[in-house]
Protein backbone atom coordinates (compact mmCIF):
# COMPACT_ATOMS: atom_id res chain seq x y z
CA UNK A 1 0.00 0.00 0.00
CA UNK A 2 1.07 3.59 -0.50
CA UNK A 3 2.71 5.32 2.43
CA UNK A 4 3.41 9.02 2.96
CA UNK A 5 7.19 8.53 3.01
CA UNK A 6 7.31 6.73 -0.35
CA UNK A 7 7.71 9.94 -2.33
CA UNK A 8 11.02 10.51 -0.49
CA UNK A 9 12.46 7.16 -1.56
CA UNK A 10 13.35 8.30 -5.09
CA UNK A 11 15.38 11.18 -3.59
CA UNK A 12 17.20 9.05 -1.05
CA UNK A 13 20.98 8.68 -1.35
CA UNK A 14 23.46 6.16 0.02
CA UNK A 15 25.94 7.71 2.47
CA UNK A 16 29.62 7.18 1.70
CA UNK A 17 31.75 5.61 4.42
CA UNK A 18 32.89 8.24 6.92
CA UNK A 19 30.57 10.91 5.54
CA UNK A 20 28.76 13.00 8.11
CA UNK A 21 25.25 14.31 7.63
CA UNK A 22 22.27 15.81 9.37
CA UNK A 23 19.00 13.89 9.37
CA UNK A 24 17.39 17.18 8.36
CA UNK A 25 19.52 17.55 5.23
CA UNK A 26 19.02 14.31 3.32
CA UNK A 27 17.01 11.15 2.92
CA UNK A 28 19.22 8.10 3.28
CA UNK A 29 18.91 4.69 1.64
CA UNK A 30 20.63 1.58 2.95
CA UNK A 31 20.70 0.02 -0.54
CA UNK A 32 20.42 1.21 -4.17
CA UNK A 33 17.43 1.23 -6.55
CA UNK A 34 14.78 1.15 -3.84
CA UNK A 35 12.43 3.27 -5.95
CA UNK A 36 12.11 0.33 -8.35
CA UNK A 37 10.37 -1.62 -5.58
CA UNK A 38 7.61 0.96 -5.24
CA UNK A 39 5.10 -0.97 -7.34
CA UNK A 40 1.76 -1.37 -5.64
CA UNK A 41 -0.05 -4.70 -5.79
CA UNK A 42 -3.34 -4.60 -7.69
CA UNK A 43 -4.77 -7.30 -5.40
CA UNK A 44 -4.20 -8.81 -1.96
CA UNK A 45 -1.23 -11.18 -1.91
CA UNK A 46 -3.01 -14.06 -0.22
CA UNK A 47 -3.23 -17.79 -0.95
CA UNK A 48 -5.53 -19.66 -3.33
CA UNK A 49 -5.55 -16.65 -5.67
CA UNK A 50 -6.77 -17.84 -9.08
CA UNK A 51 -5.13 -16.61 -12.30
CA UNK A 52 -6.70 -17.11 -15.74
CA UNK A 53 -4.13 -16.04 -18.33
CA UNK A 54 -3.51 -16.12 -22.06
CA UNK A 55 0.18 -16.97 -21.58
CA UNK A 56 2.22 -18.49 -18.76
CA UNK A 57 2.94 -16.09 -15.92
CA UNK A 58 6.62 -15.30 -15.34
CA UNK A 59 8.43 -14.33 -12.14
CA UNK A 60 8.71 -10.81 -13.55
CA UNK A 61 4.93 -10.68 -14.00
CA UNK A 62 4.51 -11.49 -10.32
CA UNK A 63 7.12 -8.94 -9.23
CA UNK A 64 5.15 -6.23 -11.05
CA UNK A 65 2.26 -6.57 -8.60
CA UNK A 66 -0.22 -6.62 -11.47
CA UNK A 67 0.25 -9.78 -13.56
CA UNK A 68 -1.68 -10.10 -16.85
CA UNK A 69 -4.39 -12.34 -15.42
CA UNK A 70 -8.16 -11.82 -15.34
CA UNK A 71 -8.86 -9.43 -12.43
CA UNK A 72 -12.39 -10.75 -11.87
CA UNK A 73 -11.39 -14.33 -10.98
CA UNK A 74 -8.21 -13.07 -9.32
CA UNK A 75 -9.65 -10.65 -6.81
CA UNK A 76 -13.46 -10.69 -6.78
CA UNK A 77 -15.60 -12.51 -4.21
CA UNK A 78 -16.48 -16.19 -4.54
CA UNK A 79 -19.74 -17.68 -3.27
CA UNK A 80 -19.11 -19.89 -0.23
CA UNK A 81 -20.75 -23.08 1.00
CA UNK A 82 -19.46 -25.03 4.00
CA UNK A 83 -20.14 -28.76 4.32
CA UNK A 84 -19.18 -31.10 7.15
CA UNK A 85 -18.38 -34.59 5.92
CA UNK A 86 -16.70 -37.83 6.91
CA UNK A 87 -13.33 -38.88 5.52
CA UNK A 88 -14.95 -40.74 2.63
CA UNK A 89 -16.34 -37.43 1.35
CA UNK A 90 -20.00 -38.23 2.17
CA UNK A 91 -21.84 -35.20 3.53
CA UNK A 92 -23.04 -35.28 7.13
CA UNK A 93 -25.35 -33.09 9.13
CA UNK A 94 -23.62 -29.84 10.06
CA UNK A 95 -25.24 -30.01 13.50
CA UNK A 96 -22.71 -32.65 14.63
CA UNK A 97 -19.38 -31.60 16.10
CA UNK A 98 -16.57 -31.34 13.54
CA UNK A 99 -14.12 -32.41 16.27
CA UNK A 100 -15.36 -36.00 16.17
CA UNK A 101 -12.97 -38.64 14.73
CA UNK A 102 -12.98 -39.27 10.99
CA UNK A 103 -14.41 -35.82 10.31
CA UNK A 104 -13.58 -33.22 7.67
CA UNK A 105 -14.94 -29.82 6.68
CA UNK A 106 -15.15 -28.71 3.07
CA UNK A 107 -15.42 -25.06 2.08
CA UNK A 108 -16.69 -24.84 -1.50
CA UNK A 109 -16.04 -21.55 -3.29
CA UNK A 110 -17.62 -20.82 -6.67
CA UNK A 111 -17.33 -17.91 -9.10
CA UNK A 112 -18.76 -17.48 -12.59
CA UNK A 113 -17.55 -14.85 -15.00
CA UNK A 114 -16.56 -13.94 -18.53
CA UNK A 115 -12.95 -14.27 -19.69
CA UNK A 116 -11.88 -13.50 -23.27
CA UNK A 117 -15.50 -13.82 -24.54
CA UNK A 118 -15.98 -17.17 -22.81
CA UNK A 119 -18.28 -17.86 -19.89
CA UNK A 120 -16.44 -19.83 -17.22
CA UNK A 121 -17.07 -21.16 -13.75
CA UNK A 122 -14.33 -21.93 -11.23
CA UNK A 123 -15.09 -24.15 -8.25
CA UNK A 124 -12.54 -24.85 -5.55
CA UNK A 125 -13.13 -27.11 -2.58
CA UNK A 126 -10.88 -26.60 0.42
CA UNK A 127 -10.89 -29.78 2.52
CA UNK A 128 -9.73 -29.47 6.12
CA UNK A 129 -9.01 -32.64 8.08
CA UNK A 130 -7.65 -33.40 11.52
CA UNK A 131 -3.97 -33.28 10.69
CA UNK A 132 -1.37 -30.74 9.60
CA UNK A 133 -2.38 -30.56 5.94
CA UNK A 134 -5.26 -29.63 3.69
CA UNK A 135 -6.40 -30.35 0.15
CA UNK A 136 -7.86 -28.12 -2.53
CA UNK A 137 -9.82 -29.61 -5.42
CA UNK A 138 -10.37 -27.44 -8.50
CA UNK A 139 -13.04 -27.74 -11.18
CA UNK A 140 -13.24 -25.38 -14.17
CA UNK A 141 -16.24 -25.37 -16.48
CA UNK A 142 -16.86 -23.80 -19.88
CA UNK A 143 -20.40 -22.36 -19.74
CA UNK A 144 -20.75 -20.79 -23.17
CA UNK A 145 -19.18 -18.38 -25.62
CA UNK A 146 -15.81 -18.82 -27.28
CA UNK A 147 -13.45 -21.68 -26.52
CA UNK A 148 -11.04 -21.24 -23.63
CA UNK A 149 -7.40 -21.54 -24.62
CA UNK A 150 -4.90 -20.37 -22.03
CA UNK A 151 -3.53 -21.24 -18.62
CA UNK A 152 -4.88 -21.58 -15.12
CA UNK A 153 -2.72 -20.71 -12.14
CA UNK A 154 -3.03 -20.86 -8.36
CA UNK A 155 -0.98 -18.42 -6.31
CA UNK A 156 0.09 -19.20 -2.74
CA UNK A 157 1.86 -16.71 -0.46
CA UNK A 158 3.75 -17.74 2.66
CA UNK A 159 5.24 -15.30 5.16
CA UNK A 160 8.29 -16.98 6.66
CA UNK A 161 11.17 -15.13 8.33
CA UNK A 162 14.58 -14.05 7.04
CA UNK A 163 14.13 -14.53 3.31
CA UNK A 164 17.85 -13.95 2.62
CA UNK A 165 19.11 -16.36 5.28
CA UNK A 166 21.11 -19.35 4.05
CA UNK A 167 19.05 -21.78 6.16
CA UNK A 168 15.66 -20.73 4.75
CA UNK A 169 15.19 -21.99 1.21
CA UNK A 170 13.04 -23.63 -1.47
CA UNK A 171 13.23 -27.31 -2.32
CA UNK A 172 11.58 -29.39 -5.04
CA UNK A 173 11.69 -32.72 -6.83
CA UNK A 174 14.91 -31.86 -8.68
CA UNK A 175 16.80 -29.90 -6.02
CA UNK A 176 17.01 -30.24 -2.24
CA UNK A 177 18.09 -26.60 -1.98
CA UNK A 178 16.73 -24.52 -4.85
CA UNK A 179 17.63 -21.10 -3.45
CA UNK A 180 16.76 -18.66 -0.70
CA UNK A 181 13.18 -17.56 -0.09
CA UNK A 182 13.95 -14.33 -1.98
CA UNK A 183 14.73 -16.34 -5.13
CA UNK A 184 13.21 -15.15 -8.42
CA UNK A 185 12.90 -18.18 -10.69
CA UNK A 186 10.93 -20.39 -13.02
CA UNK A 187 11.46 -23.87 -11.59
CA UNK A 188 9.84 -25.60 -14.57
CA UNK A 189 7.28 -28.42 -14.36
CA UNK A 190 7.28 -30.14 -10.97
CA UNK A 191 5.26 -32.62 -8.93
CA UNK A 192 5.95 -30.74 -5.70
CA UNK A 193 7.69 -27.65 -4.32
CA UNK A 194 8.31 -26.58 -0.74
CA UNK A 195 9.80 -24.05 1.65
CA UNK A 196 12.07 -25.00 4.54
CA UNK A 197 13.17 -23.16 7.68
CA UNK A 198 16.08 -25.11 9.19
CA UNK A 199 16.36 -22.77 12.18
CA UNK A 200 12.76 -23.40 13.27
CA UNK A 201 12.84 -27.00 11.99
CA UNK A 202 9.71 -26.61 9.88
CA UNK A 203 8.93 -27.33 6.24
CA UNK A 204 5.93 -26.75 4.00
CA UNK A 205 5.26 -28.78 0.86
CA UNK A 206 2.84 -28.15 -2.01
CA UNK A 207 1.99 -31.28 -4.00
CA UNK A 208 -0.26 -31.42 -7.04
CA UNK A 209 -2.14 -34.32 -8.58
CA UNK A 210 -0.96 -33.12 -12.01
CA UNK A 211 2.56 -31.69 -12.46
CA UNK A 212 2.50 -27.90 -12.53
CA UNK A 213 4.71 -25.15 -13.94
CA UNK A 214 6.11 -23.39 -10.86
CA UNK A 215 7.33 -19.79 -10.65
CA UNK A 216 8.52 -18.16 -7.43
CA UNK A 217 9.26 -14.59 -6.39
CA UNK A 218 9.53 -12.57 -3.18
CA UNK A 219 7.07 -9.95 -1.98
CA UNK A 220 8.95 -6.95 -0.61
CA UNK A 221 8.16 -3.55 0.81
CA UNK A 222 10.28 -0.44 1.42
CA UNK A 223 10.49 0.42 5.10
CA UNK A 224 11.69 3.54 6.87
CA UNK A 225 14.06 3.18 9.81
CA UNK A 226 16.29 5.57 11.76
CA UNK A 227 19.29 4.67 9.61
CA UNK A 228 17.48 5.02 6.28
CA UNK A 229 15.15 3.35 3.80
CA UNK A 230 15.55 -0.38 3.16
CA UNK A 231 13.83 -3.29 1.40
CA UNK A 232 12.06 -5.70 3.73
CA UNK A 233 11.13 -9.28 2.82
CA UNK A 234 7.41 -9.85 3.42
CA UNK A 235 6.61 -13.27 1.95
CA UNK A 236 7.28 -15.76 -0.82
CA UNK A 237 4.91 -16.11 -3.76
CA UNK A 238 4.52 -19.51 -5.43
CA UNK A 239 2.40 -19.84 -8.58
CA UNK A 240 1.36 -23.28 -9.88
CA UNK A 241 0.20 -23.29 -13.54
CA UNK A 242 -1.48 -25.70 -15.96
CA UNK A 243 -2.60 -25.46 -19.61
CA UNK A 244 -6.35 -24.82 -19.93
CA UNK A 245 -8.31 -25.73 -23.07
CA UNK A 246 -12.11 -25.94 -22.85
CA UNK A 247 -15.06 -25.64 -25.23
CA UNK A 248 -18.71 -26.68 -25.71
CA UNK A 249 -19.77 -26.80 -22.06
CA UNK A 250 -16.91 -29.13 -21.11
CA UNK A 251 -15.50 -29.07 -17.61
CA UNK A 252 -12.31 -30.40 -16.11
CA UNK A 253 -11.79 -31.38 -12.53
CA UNK A 254 -9.78 -33.45 -10.16
CA UNK A 255 -6.68 -31.26 -10.08
CA UNK A 256 -5.61 -31.08 -6.46
CA UNK A 257 -3.21 -28.97 -4.45
CA UNK A 258 -2.11 -30.64 -1.20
Amino acid sequence: RQEAYHEKVARATIRAEGETFSIHDAFLAKQPNLSQLLQYDAYLRESLVDHLTHTLLTPEDMLSGNPPSDPDFRQSAYDLRVVASNESGKSDSTSRSISEPKRAVTAELVRSGVWRNAKARVTKRVILRQHNSFEVEYEIEHCGGEAIDGFFGVEMNYALLAGDAHDRYYFHANNDNAGKLTTVADFGVLEYVGLKDVYLNVALTLRTSEPARVVVSPVRTVSQSESGFEAIYQSSSIVLQWPLKLSSSVKIGGAKVF
